[in-house]
């Protein structure tokens, strides 16, 4: 219960740090 958790935040972390970074690469803005 706790990794599942666990791993729901890194991936919540994860999206929120790659995405902008994708959006703002492939924007070229």
């Amino acid at each position: 219960m706790t990794a599942f958790r666990y791993r729901r935040a890194a991936l919540a972390l994860t999206a929120a740090a790659v995405l902008p970074l994708t959006l703002t690469a492939c924007g070229g803005d």
